[in-house]
């Protein structure tokens, strides 16, 4: 196995972790991101077939990333010519030439929902995508049309293309398999692929397409829309003003004081309208949960904090992810460790101390420890929907501006795995969806969507 694949198949490890109940989770803020199904498969898996009666009966707009490079091919333009001594030469084009025409073509359409055929095909196009192209869509998720090598051999020569012979299919093949099926797994790993068996006819593989999609776009449907969309900017004032009036005594931060906990949870009901606490879930073996004690939650404001160190998708976390099931997954590819345990708590505690300025902390260590001074920061312990427990808060993404917010830092429960100079550090929020009163526990679901159109 080339080296590469070895370095890949190790990231692969890092990046995808083992679903847990709060892994997969999608955010929409601002405009609407447009929807994208990547279809993979060999050649004669019957990929363009399929996403021809998918784009027919579910409105998805097909783009075949090949067609679209010998389009631009031709058109005279500089990446043209790029393009055509690539192909001359049989090298791959730059992936950043593949995904700047992948994003002018959505950006061009009407229809913002979009069958990407034969992307990725490779590490490069992977690394790439998640670079130049994970915070601007959805990536519902990956259609694999599973088909064995002599049934794609077959497949393709009953076309009777010219340059299709035995030899240069099982060439064709043999490099599908080395460098996209890495690829599958990856995505399988986040629990994101829908895998068909190609083998039987067109006709009977679209029936278990039809029902692929029509469930993936019914689950959509079903999720919460918020009546009063929570833009970052009310999520992040509303936060300002809450942690400015806390008790943020500099002992407590290091020496836990349950007192100050208290006064504190005081604050949030006197403020926020509601207290929250860590109780046994509703759900059976569901663990904790977390449960409104006092007051309500409003529609639209915030309810909790998913705290934890937050890692850039290149940055090792297959350890800590070993056994975790508090790893969350943001749109943009960074991750969040919510665990307050074994390795996670001591690189959180590490990264805390070496970012340290003077006698100010950076963060909120103390979401490590029971009863927190910040008491919003217990988000990670809220659950996954059920068919008994609907869904009652979606995650809101906001990227948090450090300057200005010194005298606070110390009750934000998050910090860089890696020291930076960004002026920010990312936050996940927990936005209600719905009034949540005195009782009721806190339930999130795997996508979530918050959809700003009525």
């Amino acid at each position: 196995m080339k080296l590469w694949r070895w370095s890949f198949l190790y990231r692969s490890c890092t990046l995808g972790l083992s679903v847990s109940r709060r892994n997969i989770v999608r955010i929409m803020s601002g405009d609407m991101k447009p929807d994208v199904v990547f279809v993979l498969g060999g050649p004669g898996a019957g990929k363009g077939t399929q996403c021809e009666k998918i784009s027919r009966e579910f409105n998805f707009i097909h783009l075949s990333a090949g067609e679209l490079l010998r389009i631009e091919r031709n058109s005279g333009t500089p990446n043209g010519e790029v393009i055509e001594k690539h192909f001359a030469n049989g090298t791959i084009v730059p992936v950043e030439i593949t995904c700047g025409l992948l994003e002018k073509a959505m950006q061009q359409s009407d229809v913002k929902r979009f069958l990407i055929d034969g992307f990725p095909r490779n590490e490069d196009n992977l690394e790439g995508w998640i670079r130049l192209m994970s915070d601007k869509v959805n990536l519902l998720f990956v259609l694999f049309f599973d088909c064995p090598q002599e049934v794609c051999i077959e497949r393709c020569l009953n076309r009777k293309r010219f340059d299709d012979t035995r030899e240069s299919l099982k060439n064709r093949l043999t490099i599908y398999y080395g460098d996209t099926m890495p690829i599958v797994e990856y995505y399988r790993k986040l629990n994101l692929v829908k895998q068909l068996d190609a083998t039987k006819t067109a006709d009977e593989i679209y029936e278990i397409v039809r029902k692929t999609f029509e469930d993936a776009l019914n689950q959509i449907k079903r999720l919460p829309r918020l009546d009063y969309f929570a833009s970052e900017n009310d999520i992040i004032n509303e936060l300002f003003e809450f942690l400015n009036l806390l008790d943020r005594n500099e002992t407590a931060l290091t020496n836990f004081n349950k007192d100050i906990h208290m006064r504190n949870s005081n604050t949030m009901l006197e403020k926020l309208g509601f207290c929250i606490a860590k109780q046994q879930s509703q759900i059976k073996n569901g663990g904790n949960g977390v449960f409104v004690t006092k007051g309500a939650i409003k529609k639209g404001h915030l309810a909790a904090l998913y705290p934890g160190t937050v890692y850039k998708p290149a940055e090792p976390l297959f350890f800590q992810s070993i056994g975790n099931q508090f790893i969350l997954q943001c749109t943009d590819g960074l991750f969040v460790d919510g665990s307050k345990k074994r390795i996670s708590k001591h690189i959180f505690k590490s990264c805390v101390y070496r970012d340290k300025c003077s006698h100010s902390l950076p963060a909120d260590i103390t979401w490590l420890r029971d009863n927190p001074l910040n008491p919003l920061a217990i988000g990670q312990y809220v659950n996954n929907h059920n068919k008994k427990f609907a869904s009652n808060v979606v995650y809101q993404e906001c990227q948090l501006p450090k300057s200005g917010i010194s005298q606070i830092l110390a009750l934000i429960p998050n910090i860089n795995f890696s020291p930076s100079d960004e002026n920010f550090i990312r936050i996940v929020a927990l936005v209600a969806t719905r009034d949540i009163t005195t009782g009721e526990e806190l339930f999130s679901s795997y996508i979530s969507l918050v959809d700003c159109e009525k």
